[in-house]
Order: structure tokens, then C-alpha cells, then sequence
């Protein structure tokens, strides 16, 4: 299984004017399923072309085992293509193009029979071998092209939006098939998607890029809880985002001050971190990390009370914050509000719609804050790093 080295890799077009990708230095490792992601026109196909031969880079290395392999062909890397756009044979059957492949790289017959039913059985076409192209639907074609990347027995695998085409409910199920045939083949393999979920979902590891780097390199969790900046934090998932300053600034932990005279959060930061007494900091916490506390209709709402100080229906968690529900939205198993804070900001929350459906719009409650926000230095441009361009 080969191992994947870029070094100092740029890509530019029209002379220079068009910079697609900015000295991108990578590693992949031997049998990872990688994704990339990011904004259209950050750069990331262009990248999936470099690495697979399909452009020569215009400056820098690229390595696979070792070897530079940067001014080869593709037809000399042992790599397997499927981009979203892609060309089947229509003169031959299903069953025909997926062996083609293998046809071209003299595998005996039997073999061919046996791996190449075995890649429409994988994407469910078996029943369709012998079909022409002209009688299948997008999402067969699209199937057939995925199967004659497979057969191939490449050793590194591209994908270029394979499952955009397929319904929804089609796409969540084969994905983890697409998976599972990578692990059990032993695949290196790097997909281009638009589909965060998708790639938090089967990918080991996510590459984000935007205009042309890459901002951050790491696995589902790490991007998802740990972002290296607000724009990766809102590129995956749904954020909180408040602004604010720090005092008692400690080795691992601070106090956090809402702006316009908002409540105190006690919070930990992470390791290396190199903020100051007083300076203005954004924490971020998930949707679904704002935690809805009930309280009794007898009880008075203070914020930054303490747990044992309510009578709470439900233990709050370390900074408990007053708010009152602008608006309450059911979208089936989650329930999504919307909620005020006593300083005017407004902070969203989403739960199981099964144990939420009593509580209105104009309702006051307390949220749960919990004490291991996202943590980042206030940006230059908070707008540009909160656009997902």
C-alpha cells in the first residue's frame, strides 16, 4: 500500500494569474481514506488531479513509495479513477466495461469473470450485467463507473463525487459499502466531496482547504471538537459563536466575559495556547452542546446559579446562562430553538423533539454551557472567517 508525499506542491493556470494550489505539503498514509473538502473553487479537485497525474504540478514533489512520480502518466501509477463526470462505453454491456479494465491489463479470464462480478455485486448492478449503457439510469452509470474502478485492483483509489447522483437514501447505505470494500481491498483512497456528513461519516482523515491551502489535516472528531480556526469551526456543523473577552488567564483555564455586559463562563483552554488577561476571544459551542435545563415554575431564574442552589428537573452543566425562546421549529426527531440571552445575543440549541415538545416560544430557561468551548483569538475579519466561501 502506497504512501502519499506532497512537498512545496502549487498549481497555477493562465500564466500564473490562477493560483488553484499554494505550496501544499502533505502525507497520507498507507491505507487511509481520506477526503477534501472546502469551498468550490478552494482547490481541492485540482489537488486530486496533481496527485493523480492528470496535471502536472507547476512547482514542488510529489511522492508515492518514494518514488516521484510527479512527471508520470496516470496510466503508469496503478491508480483508479471515478470522477462525476466520467465516459462508459456504449457499445458495451455493463459486465464489458467493468472488465475492461482488467481485459487491458492481461488478467486471465477466470479471474476477470470472478472480480468483476464481484464489483457489480458490491454496487448492486449483478442483475444488470449484461444491459448497455443507454438503458441505465444516472445513478446505474454512475455505479458501473465505480465497479470499473474497483475491478482495477489499483492500489490508490480517486473519487470525485462518486455518490452525488444517487438518492439520498440510496447514497447513506452505499457509503459505507464504498468503505467497507476500501478497508477489506486495502485501498489507499482520496474522494473529493461537498458532503461534510458524508466525509465525517467514513472518511480517517479530512483535508479542509480554502483558496488554494490547506487549513487544517485531521480525523472527524479532531476537526469536528477541535477546529484551528472559526472558519473550519463553521464549515463543519452548526456553531455558536460569541464574542467576548478573557480575564484570569491560567495555563489551562480562564474566566470568559460576554460582550455587552453578558454573564461569565469558566472555561478550560488547551494546551500552548497564548492568550492574555483582557483581550477579545470568540468560544464557540455546537447546537447540539447548549444544553436545555427545566426548571420548576417556583423557581427563580439567575444566571451563573449554581447547580445546588435549583431545584432543577435536569442537572445544568458548569456556566448556566438565563435566556427566553424567540422561536421553537420541530424537524422531526430534533427539535431546533432559538434562544435570547440577557445581553441580546441569540444562541441556537437542538435536542430529541421527544422530550422537548412542551417547551413554547417566549418561555424563559436556563442553558448549560459547558467548559470546553472551542477557543480562538478574536480574527482580523470575523466576517470573512465566518463566510463559507
Amino acid at each position: 500500500m502506497p504512501r502519499i508525499e506532497l512537498v512545496n506542491v502549487s498549481k497555477s493556470f493562465d500564466e500564473g494569474k490562477v493560483v488553484a494550489t499554494n505550496d501544499v505539503t502533505l502525507t497520507i498514509e498507507n491505507g487511509s481514506f481520506v477526503f477534501l473538502l472546502g469551498p468550490s473553487g478552494c482547490g481541492k479537485t485540482t489537488l486530486l488531479k496533481l496527485i493523480s497525474g492528470l496535471e502536472v504540478p507547476t512547482s514542488g514533489t510529489i511522492r508515492v513509495e518514494g518514488a516521484d512520480i510527479a512527471r508520470l502518466n496516470p496510466e503508469d501509477r496503478s491508480m483508479g479513477f471515478v470522477f462525476q463526470h466520467f465516459e462508459i462505453f456504449p457499445a458495451m454491456t455493463v459486465f464489458e466495461n467493468v472488465a475492461y479494465g482488467l481485459t487491458v491489463r492481461g488478467y486471465d479470464d477466470e479471474t476477470i469473470e470472478k472480480v468483476t462480478r464481484e464489483s457489480l455485486k458490491l454496487v448492486r448492478l449483478e442483475h444488470r450485467m449484461l444491459t448497455y449503457p443507454k438503458d441505465l439510469s444516472t445513478p446505474e452509470l454512475q455505479k458501473v463507473g465505480l465497479a470499473r474502478a474497483i475491478a482495477t485492483r489499483s492500489k490508490i483509489l480517486f473519487l470525485d463525487e462518486p455518490l452525488g447522483k444517487l438518492d439520498p437514501k440510496i447514497r447513506k447505505s452505499f457509503r459505507h459499502e464504498l468503505r467497507r470494500l476500501i478497508k477489506d481491498l486495502g485501498l489507499t483512497a482520496i474522494q473529493v466531496t461537498h458532503d461534510q456528513e458524508e466525509a465525517m461519516a467514513i472518511g480517517d482523515q479530512i483535508i479542509v482547504m480554502r483558496r488554494g491551502k490547506i487549513l487544517q489535516h485531521g480525523s472527524p472528531e479532531e476537526l469536528y471538537y477541535r477546529p484551528n480556526s472559526i472558519f473550519v469551526a463553521n464549515f463543519f456543523g452548526e456553531t455558536n459563536f460569541l464574542e467576548g473577552f478573557v480575564s484570569d488567564v491560567q495555563p489551562d483555564s480562564c474566566v470568559f466575559h460576554l460582550h455587552l455586559g453578558g454573564p461569565k463562563f469558566e472555561i478550560k483552554l488547551p494546551a500552548g495556547h497564548q492568550l492574555k488577561n483582557h483581550v477579545q476571544a470568540i468560544i464557540g459551542y455546537r447546537i447540539e452542546d447548549v444544553e436545555i435545563i427545566k426548571v420548576k415554575q417556583d423557581e427563580a431564574l439567575v444566571s451563573g446559579t449554581s447547580p445546588d442552589e435549583l431545584d432543577l428537573e435536569e442537572k445544568p452543566r458548569l456556566n448556566t446562562v438565563k435566556g427566553i425562546i424567540t422561536d421553537a421549529s420541530f424537524i422531526g426527531p430534533m427539535k431546533r430553538f432559538v434562544i435570547e440571552l440577557e445581553n441580546g445575543d441569540q444562541v441556537q440549541a437542538k435536542h430529541s423533539s421527544k422530550f422537548m415538545l412542551d417547551l413554547k416560544k417566549g418561555e424563559e430557561i436556563l442553558l448549560g454551557f459547558h467548559e470546553y468551548p472551542m477557543v480562538f483569538e478574536y480574527p482580523e475579519d470575523l466576517r470573512a472567517e465566518l463566510s463559507k466561501a
